[in-house]
């Protein structure tokens, strides 16, 4: 629930929708099965929205879906976590951010990654905050 009284998955018009931010945990598992670049780069990112969104509903930080986000929305979340779950879900939530910004954006690595591992770690890690909610 939204502080407002209103389930999360209520979209600005007021209508509900059948969009559910869990659902990113599923397909992150499922492109974590897929074993190529691309998927697991892309595991790595739904696994940090799944997180992310839901901490950001869970603390009442974001207006219903179709809203636009504000431009710092994300060390503002993870700043609201530290302060309000503690610093383990939010330490968890920064690294996250940050592979999510390596998976999406680094694509000439200076650094070359497992992404396997990546993915594997994404989806732990999100599992982590999401359960300390």
């Amino acid at each position: 629930m939204l502080s407002s009284g209103a389930p999360y998955w209520m979209l600005s018009s007021g209508q509900p929708s059948s969009f559910r931010w869990e659902n990113y945990l599923t397909v992150a598992v499922h492109l974590s099965g897929l074993g190529d670049e691309a998927s697991l780069r892309s595991s790595v990112s739904r696994s940090y929205y799944y997180a992310f969104n839901l901490a950001r509903v869970r603390l009442a930080l974001v207006p219903p879906i179709g809203a636009p986000p504000h431009p710092r929305a994300h060390g503002e979340c993870w700043r609201e976590v530290e302060a309000q779950i503690g610093p383990q879900a939010a330490k968890l939530g920064r690294a996250m951010c940050s592979r999510r910004n390596n998976a999406d954006y680094d694509l000439v690595e200076r650094n070359p990654r497992d992404w396997n591992f990546e993915a594997r770690t994404a989806i732990s890690f999100a599992r982590r905050i999401v359960k300390s909610l």
